[in-house]
């Protein structure tokens, strides 16, 4: 049904943030068998923002006012991350937190990393707006670029203000 559709979009540009459909009006004229001056072109074309959520292999596009999904996974590996360095701070070990919690000492060193991550990245993930991608944890700076998909930081910080102007930017310990 929707490979159907395809024939009726001339032209559909994807650019940072939004969406540009152009629609066909002689395409839809000859399916419609309408003259193609009966077709409003107003109708013929829209603009839409979109969000592009990846999760390891899989890539959605979220357009319009879909509710943003936040990623439970990503803000337990943060919140875990910044647990597990408390205990390590505490003087525990790595293979001491790791029994502690019933899990894997490469695991407890995976997970530390992400209490590393930048305060935009996680103000990010906690409000939805980022999702588990490569991410370098000394580099702050390239980490903003990189997740929020900004040319540099101070690209990405007119984004973090307006999601929320009047916010304190701190990492969450839970």
């Amino acid at each position: 049904m929707a490979s159907d559709l395809i024939v009726f979009v001339l032209k559909a540009t994807v650019s940072p943030g939004q969406l540009t459909i152009e629609g066909d009006v002689d395409a839809l004229a000859y399916a419609l068998d309408l003259h193609p001056e009966k077709i409003n072109l107003d109708l013929m074309n829209f603009d839409a923002p979109f969000q592009l959520k990846r999760r390891g292999v899989e890539t959605k596009i979220l357009v319009g006012g879909e509710a943003v999904r936040k990623d439970e996974t990503l803000m337990r590996s943060i919140a875990l991350g910044h647990s597990y360095l408390d205990l390590i701070k505490a003087g525990n070990s790595y293979t001491q937190v790791a029994k502690q919690q019933g899990s894997a000492k490469r695991v407890v060193q995976f997970l530390v990393e992400f209490s590393f991550l930048a305060p935009d990245i996680v103000e990010a993930v906690f409000c939805g707006d980022a999702t588990n991608r490569a991410y370098n944890p000394v580099d702050q700076d390239q980490q903003v670029a990189k997740i929020l998909g900004c040319a540099t930081r101070d690209d990405c910080s007119s984004l973090v203000q307006k999601r929320s102007p009047n916010a304190k930017t701190t990492n969450p310990k839970v």
